[in-house]
């Protein structure tokens, strides 16, 4: 048949109806266009910076970090020598973005135009993400090691429990109007917004130190039981957390 208008103006196959469909719509002025774009640009960015790179680094990070400290050990335990590391990486991680605004100022960046202080802040928290993740998943596999096993759903209930403690009090101190009850926390570059940041980062690093501390303290690790014969997974080239999904599908 004859190409539609939508084909002869470069639209062809499936996506013809749609086209049509948009350039039967008036044209927007272009106020309201520049505006649609900017609205996108900062959903793109929304969704890039606090959805799809940090949950694929937490799902990477998640599954990865308790199969090396299956195999590694020291003086403070397999679990929590990586416990400990996710710790300092965290702290690291929340000082960069909590003074972002003035390393940019040292790299180069001026009030209005500060690209150096966004980099550091997005990459902060990707990091912050990955080294959370690489303290949980550890801290779980704790429980397991050391619970019987009539005590593990209790376990993980506290577990959870109290990382919903630690974001409801973040979301408390958030509420504070810090620059105005701590006004050493602020500076004229960075604002009073960076007055909040630094004291729920603050606290956090408090917490987190405390909390590792206690665990340090408390938990006793044994040492780790001799390696199992490898499954029939193992066998045929699938192994760690895929085992288990490879049996399931070659006993259909």
């Amino acid at each position: 048949a004859a190409a539609g208008p939508g084909a002869r103006r470069g639209c062809a196959g499936v996506a013809t109806p749609i086209c049509d469909a948009f350039r039967s719509v008036p044209s927007l002025p272009r106020d309201v266009r520049t505006m649609f774009g900017v609205l996108f640009f900062l959903f793109f960015t929304w969704f890039v910076t606090w959805m799809y790179l940090p949950a694929l680094m937490g799902t990477a990070v998640y599954h990865g970090s308790p199969d090396p400290a299956d195999r590694l050990a020291s003086r403070i335990g397999r679990r929590r020598l990586w416990m400990w590391i996710g710790a300092v990486g965290q702290t690291a991680s929340m000082v960069l973005m909590a003074y972002a605004p003035e390393l940019g100022r040292l790299a180069g960046d001026v009030k209005g135009s500060q690209p150096v202080a966004l980099a550091i802040a997005v990459a902060s928290f990707w990091l912050a993400d990955v080294f959370l993740n690489a303290q949980q998943a550890p801290a779980r596999t704790l429980i397991v090691d050391i619970a019987p096993p009539r005590q593990l759903a209790a376990g993980n209930g506290y577990f959870s429990l109290w990382d919903s403690i630690g974001k409801i009090s973040g979301f408390f101190l958030g509420s504070v109007d810090a620059a105005a009850r701590l006004p050493w926390l602020t500076d004229e570059y960075a604002g009073e917004l960076f007055a909040g940041v630094r004291l729920v980062f603050g606290f956090a690093i408090g917490a987190l130190f405390v909390t590792m501390a206690a665990v340090q303290c408390v938990a006793t690790e044994t040492p780790p039981p001799p390696p199992a014969a490898a499954g029939p997974g193992a066998r045929r080239g699938c192994a760690g957390v895929a085992t288990p999904i490879c049996d399931a599908f070659r006993s259909v």
